[in-house]
């Protein structure tokens, strides 16, 4: 970029399209703030010369809807989306595959606020656009039949969410590999479709293909891998499969104990970690990788992005669920009062 900016000029096209590029990359390495002021300055300029309508500016507008969901900010990232598919639809016709994409993300922030009704009643036509435009067997045809077997799962249609997802699954694995995230992350949610109906073989199968993808792909035992298996980890511990939770986070713990030695995510690595023992009541095990996560945390506060820091404060609340679950009231109330402090921290400043 820095080539295209001296040779181009910032207000260039090709400069402004690597800007917004290379924002994407950030985001998807969870560097939200240099993201954050990539796209922003893409935004800047693109309105500068070409005004609301531009595809730049809509693109960089996109940008930062999808890093406001990745933030967990959805209703901010619903009114950009809003906006951002009218515009693409004015622009690039109903059919465009930006279009597409944008109408996802849009069904998905629906999702993600409990706005279920919504989200249903854009999916089957969105779905049918994603065929006509891209074919059945494209990725992002496949993705959105996920997001629609995650809708059906929602309403209990269980079975027709399965069948859905198994063939979505099938499509991803012959498209992108069957080591790649997104279809382990879409065979995890097949395991949790199984686990609703009682189908605990076929969770138990979905789960070890995940464990086995995980520990043979090629970058494992890299960083940026370790953030993959951390991710993996989370999904199926709110899934309820702490065993299997468990042992992906012990992996992700291990690469980043020899890598990272002095980074935050290394603590929050152990409190997660933790958090999924004592969901299987051992305490034990437990209590001495959250305090030690808490601990690692505190003393690096300021290194913690400031998107980031809501873990310190999951890190106490699993201190607090974990004493009032092992019967330590006394220790539960010490927490609760640190809990508060992390909450107001203004109001405890003498």
């Amino acid at each position: 970029m820095a080539l295209r900016r001296t040779h181009l000029g910032e207000e260039d096209g090709k400069t402004i399209q690597t800007m917004l590029r290379l924002a994407r990359l950030c985001r998807m390495q969870w560097d939200f703030v240099v993201a954050q002021a990539l796209f922003n300055r893409a935004l800047e300029i693109s309105r500068k010369l070409h005004g609301d309508d531009h595809p730049d500016t809509l693109a960089a507008l996109h940008g930062m809807a999808s890093l406001l969901n990745s933030e967990g900010r959805n209703a901010e990232a619903e009114q950009l989306l809003l906006k951002v598919v009218q515009g693409r639809r004015r622009v690039l016709g109903e059919d465009h595959p930006d279009t597409l994409k944008s109408g996802g993300y849009l069904v998905v922030t629906y999702m993600n606020q409990g706005k279920f009704e919504q989200a249903a009643e854009l999916l089957p036509d969105l779905v049918s656009a994603h065929v006509r435009t891209l074919g059945e067997d494209h990725h992002e045809t496949l993705t959105i039949m996920t997001v629609e077997a995650r809708s059906l799962a929602q309403a209990q249609k269980y079975p027709q969410a399965e069948s859905l997802q198994v063939k979505a699954v099938a499509g991803l694995r012959k498209t992108l590999g069957e080591y790649h995230t997104v279809v382990l992350r879409e065979l995890t949610e097949l395991g949790w479709f199984y686990h609703v109906q009682g189908k605990y073989a076929e969770e138990e199968a979905a789960h070890t293909q995940v464990l086995d993808a995980t520990r043979r792909h090629p970058e494992y035992g890299t960083l940026q891998y370790a953030g993959e298996i951390a991710h993996l980890g989370m999904q199926l511990y709110y899934r309820q499969a702490l065993g299997p939770a468990e042992r992906l986070q012990r992996d992700c713990l291990g690469i980043r104990e020899k890598l990272m030695p002095d980074d935050w995510l290394l603590f929050n690595s152990k409190a997660m970690l933790g958090n999924t023992l004592a969901a299987q009541k051992k305490y034990a095990e437990a209590e001495p990788l959250l305090l030690s996560g808490y601990d690692g945390m505190k003393v690096r506060e300021n290194r913690i992005p400031e998107d980031a820091r809501i873990r310190l404060v999951e890190c106490i609340q699993g201190l607090i669920d974990l004493y009032a679950a092992w019967d330590k009231p006394d220790r539960a109330a010490e927490w609760r009062k640190k809990l508060e402090e992390a909450k107001h921290p203004n109001d405890h400043v003498q």
